[in-house]
């Protein structure tokens, strides 16, 4: 019911891209990498923080690798920050499972649970020096800031009655800054806080989970063919197409392609069909535009209808 309630409401959406004469817009339906049909009532436990072994926790202050820098620099890693951390994307985790309308949340459920876990977390900062002949032409030493972080968000989807796990994935991100350090700004500096970058790291990650575990929405914009060799009937096809009346377009181009073979006008007939959410006719089209033309943008545009039809069936199998 869901599904097709989705289906209707996407109907009227279908829509020209503004300001653009020559690109129309389809939505398609994109399965999740893992089918949760069986697990659509959902238990999400709390996101578990990383706990770093006692030798590889920060330090409070950071390393200097160049062995002569005139300052010390303060780790920009706060105290305790992976609880932070994991309380964020927890939050983060639960507010994008809302947002999908496929999941029903429950404290217990029967069905199943997601177990998800910050597996790593490095944050590695040193000081290095690089030698310089400043504008007076004396030989100086730079000091630079060096910041390499590593995130990796895990999960395990157990299944509630046998207690086993049916699906578990890593996802991981990494970043590297350096930063040019002022010895003027004293004998002790503040590294820039890293907290906010590897927030933002995890929610990167926890959506490319999220979209992992649910099929969703997405919208793709198809160029037609120019008007080569130009007719001079098609000029109202393409001024339909940008005014967004699609139905009138497609019914325009057909008829000059059904008319005159015309290898841009049965092409973009067909893509205008694909528009509407008519996409097996898009296809049969597409498919009789080739046999008439053998070209190879024709064949790569049927190719890919073909693709999406297979996933957009696929993924209404996981409602």
């Amino acid at each position: 019911m869901k599904k097709r309630m989705f289906l209707t409401l996407l109907l009227p959406i279908v829509l020209l891209l503004a300001g653009c004469a020559t690109q129309v817009s389809v939505q398609r339906l994109v399965p999740a990498k893992y089918s949760m049909a069986d697990y659509r009532e959902l238990t999400v436990l709390s996101v578990k923080p990383y706990r770093f072994y006692l030798d590889e926790s920060p330090s409070l202050v950071v390393k200097d690798l160049s062995g002569s820098a005139p300052f010390k620099v303060l780790s920009g890693y706060g105290a305790f920050f992976e609880r932070d951390l994991a309380n964020h994307l927890d939050k983060k985790l639960r507010e994008k499972i809302n947002r999908l309308d496929y999941f029903t949340l429950n404290e217990n459920s029967r069905q199943g649970y997601l177990d998800v876990e910050v597996k790593r977390l490095e944050a590695d900062e040193y000081i290095w020096g690089k030698k310089n002949t400043n504008e007076d032409g004396e030989e100086e030493t730079l000091f630079y800031l060096q910041q390499k972080l590593r995130l990796e968000v895990a999960f395990s989807m157990v299944d509630a009655k046998s207690g086993l796990t049916v699906y578990s994935d890593t996802y991981q991100e990494r970043q590297e800054f350096s930063y040019l350090l002022d010895p003027e700004k004293g004998p002790t500096i503040y590294a820039p806080d890293l907290s906010p970058i590897l927030k933002d790291m995890g929610e990167r990650l926890i959506s490319e989970l999220v979209d992992s575990i649910a099929p969703r929405w997405e919208t793709i914009y198809l160029y037609l063919m120019d008007n080569k060799p130009k007719i001079k009937s098609l000029e109202a096809a393409y001024k339909a197409v940008e005014e967004g009346r699609l139905t009138v377009a497609y019914d325009l181009f057909l008829k000059e392609y059904n008319n005159s073979s015309h290898l841009g006008a049965g092409y973009n007939a067909a893509l205008i069909l694909e528009a509407l959410q008519s996409r097996d006719e898009a296809i049969e089209l597409m498919e009789r535009v080739y046999r008439g033309s053998a070209s190879a943008k024709v064949k790569k545009q049927l190719e890919r209808m073909v693709r999406y039809r297979q996933e957009q069936s696929e993924a209404e199998q996981q409602y």
